[in-house]
């Protein structure tokens, strides 16, 4: 190779690095121009709020296709949206940029259970009364038949 063929990469390599290194992913200018065409499409006020949302892809077409990531592209669609002013329309990743596991803090350790009190034999239920409405009843002797008895006459 000649020197100036190496000079010429050399500066080729440089220039990747300073911009980056990686080359922009084609995917990422796809998934902006398909949310450009969505709201487009979608949204209620066909004006689109009287901006002129043609030229808003064109000023920002650029930064998506330097856009290497879904969050670089996520930004450049944000900015489409924040042109809009509307809270309706907003950019959420895609469920593989979402972490699968999500920690939360661990609760401070429960406080000590207080001692238990002395264990003590359980009181006995309250004795009633006796009944005393009725009394106890004895039995009685049968009474006299009233055929062998004197008849009582006048006073």
């Amino acid at each position: 190779m000649g020197p100036i063929l190496l000079l010429l990469l050399s500066c080729a390599a440089r220039d990747g690095a300073v911009r980056g290194g990686a080359p922009a992913d084609p995917a990422q200018l796809a998934s902006f121009e398909l949310a450009w065409s969505a709201i487009g499409e979608a949204y209620p006020d066909p004006a689109m709020k009287g901006l002129d949302w043609q030229g808003l892809h064109d000023e920002l077409l650029p930064e998506a296709q330097a856009a290497r990531t879904n969050a670089e592209t996520r930004a450049v669609i944000q900015k489409l949206l924040d042109a809009l002013g509307d809270s309706h329309f907003q950019v959420f990743p895609a469920a593989e940029d979402v972490p699968r596991e999500i920690t939360l803090p661990t609760p401070p350790p429960a406080p000590p259970p207080p001692p238990a009190a002395p264990a003590q034999p359980p009181e006995p239920p309250p004795r009633r009364p006796p009944d005393r409405r009725r009394a106890p009843t004895t039995p009685r002797p049968p009474a006299a038949s009233p055929v062998g008895r004197p008849r009582r006459r006048g006073l």
